[in-house]
């Protein structure tokens, strides 16, 4: 009796150990899966624009239960077309916060670009800029950019380039006034294959106006799972330079997700 006691000892935990692995196999079955569905969704939507179209969707969640309830979540996309002279590429993102049943964080962004190539490393570009952050005390702020780009380096383990461009940015704040005024934006764009598998990426901009300045950092580590999926590390941090009363002028967001190339 003894024995038998202590080997349902020993074998309970062990049952439930695989228990709970066998649970988080079949979550990460069903959140590849998950993803993998959105990647076709989009090969069918990219369809209707016509052939050449590539890019990428990314997605992460998290739950905290206990003293405190939180949820994340955050999305992204990124289409990608090359033809001829011409380039275009159209980016997404969105950020929620839930903590205790009350919104911490909401933002919203989308970006899209024309490039026309002057030469192999240099490119003439124009772009619009749509960007909403509930807790930023602007509603929104609408930017459009005319510039010039160049590759400094253009090879398959590195990529290195800038932009330098003027334009206007509308702003509308948390009180519902409106503004114009002319800006300037700088850009520098990173992408670093360490090794296989592993790529780090940068995207640094520096918006500047009348209303202050505006500096973005993304930051992504990719570790490959497949030739079409990976892990995606991601730290995210804006500092504006003037900010409505009782708003913080530095605002950062980490995350983790799976990553799906199409």
């Amino acid at each position: 009796m003894k024995k038998l006691a202590l080997l349902t000892t020993i074998l309970l935990p062990l049952s439930s150990v695989a228990s709970a692995q066998d649970e988080v196999e079949a979550v990460t079955q069903v959140g590849e899966q998950a993803i993998e569905s959105i990647g076709n969704m989009a090969d069918n939507v990219l369809g209707i624009f016509g052939d050449g179209w590539s890019g990428q969707v990314d997605g992460g969640f998290s739950l905290s239960q206990g003293n405190t309830e939180k949820t994340d979540l955050n999305l992204g996309a990124l289409l990608n077309k090359e033809s001829g002279k011409w380039g275009h590429t159209l980016k997404g993102k969105a950020f929620n916060s839930v903590q205790d049943d009350a919104r911490s964080a909401e933002r919203y962004n989308i970006n899209a670009q024309t490039r026309y190539s002057l030469s192999d490393m240099d490119y003439a570009f124009g772009e619009i800029d749509w960007d909403k952050d509930r807790y930023s005390g602007y509603d929104y702020r609408l930017t459009e950019v005319i510039g010039y780009g160049r590759h400094w380096v253009k090879e398959d383990d590195l990529k290195v380039l800038t932009e330098i461009g003027i334009g206007a940015r509308q702003n509308k704040d948390d009180a519902g006034d409106k503004s114009e005024e002319f800006i300037g934006k700088g850009r520098l764009f990173v992408d670093w294959a360490i090794r296989e598998g592993l790529v780090l990426t940068e995207d640094l901009s520096v918006t500047g106006g009348e209303e202050g300045v505006v500096t973005l950092s993304d930051t992504a580590l990719r570790v490959a799972l497949t030739e079409s999926m990976a892990i995606k590390l991601g730290h995210n941090i804006k500092h504006q330079s003037e900010v409505p009363a009782n708003t913080e002028k530095l605002d950062q967001v980490t995350t983790v997700g799976v990553l799906y190339k199409f």
